[in-house]
């Protein structure tokens, strides 16, 4: 049995519909793919001798053989917990839990695709307080994008332009949010690649398939909130990107969104549960195929 995970409360539209897409084509393929919601776990039990059981609408779910998590950078620690304890006791993941909790951390996932030789934009993590905001805003460049440090789909993202609009929003955050404290990425904002991104997908480091995102009125593009998309030729940087990253993070099937400047590509963001939605309008659903059959031939 295929065990995927995927809480509908927590994902857009657009990850919804990807769910469904690959629980779809599984079946298609006549395996048994078990769609499990958090919302509707009840309880979880480790026995005495290690046995793991998820309990859903009161009813105990076989354990699977194999686990696709999609819930990506918005998986709970309900789930973690869960994965690795699978993990743990030798059901392959795709993805493994270490790799999904970088996607979970942007700051993390930037630190280690910066060691590993692979370009970001500047990235600041920062501990914002009403008493450190104003020396936090003499010390960043703008325009600056501000990110929270968990989180998917372009949520929470902004763009702030000036020192006094980034202090308004922050006391503005602190004041919604009844915190002492606000973490959040400040990122550099490369200007050339307003409404733009490239988006890569991959699968044990092959690149599948290359598409833009553009929005002509908005800094950033997301093809689930309406960004037009197009299919891209692949280059060689694209494919040392993917390989990198592959190698970087253990990520099996991710999304890498890049950014242009005018001396090549900046990666800004991996995603272990990428839309699907784009990629099969281009290509088909054959690919999905090779998700499962690669995942198989590896246990």
């Amino acid at each position: 049995m295929w065990m995927l995970f995927s809480s509908n409360n927590k994902m857009s539209t657009s990850d919804i519909i990807s769910a469904g897409i690959l629980r779809d084509k599984g079946r298609g393929l006549n395996l048994s793919v078990e769609n499990i919601d958090e919302t509707l776990i009840h309880g979880t039990r480790i026995s005495c001798d290690g046995i793991i059981q998820i309990f859903q609408k009161g009813i105990s779910i076989p354990n699977p053989d194999y686990i696709l998590p999609w819930d990506g950078a918005t998986i709970s620690d309900t789930i973690f917990r869960l994965l690795v304890a699978y993990s743990d006791r030798g059901v392959p993941c795709l993805n493994p839990p270490s790799a999904i909790y970088l996607t979970r951390d942007k700051q993390l996932m930037m630190s280690v695709l910066s060691a590993n030789g692979i370009r970001i934009p500047q990235t600041s993590y920062l501990k914002i307080t009403l008493s450190n905001l104003i020396d936090i805003s003499q010390s960043i460049c703008f325009p600056t994008l501000l990110k929270p440090v968990i989180g998917t789909n372009g949520i929470g993202v902004t763009l702030i332009k000036s020192k006094e609009e980034f202090v308004d929003i922050c006391q503005l955050a602190l004041s919604i949010t009844r915190q002492n404290e606000l973490p959040i990425i400040a990122q550099n904002f490369i200007s050339n690649s307003f409404g733009k991104a490239t988006r890569l997908l991959v699968l044990d480091g092959v690149l599948l398939i290359a598409y833009d995102k553009t929005e002509a009125n908005r800094f950033k593009a997301i093809a689930s909130s309406g960004a037009n998309v197009s299919r891209l030729q692949v280059n060689l940087e694209m494919k040392d990107i993917a390989s990198k990253i592959h190698l970087a993070t253990n990520l099996r099937f991710f999304g890498v969104d890049l950014l242009h400047a005018l001396d090549g590509y900046y990666v800004c963001d991996v995603n272990s549960a990428p839309s699907l939605q784009a990629p099969v309008q281009f290509l088909g659903d054959t690919f999905i195929a090779d998700i499962y059959r690669n995942f198989i031939n590896d246990k």
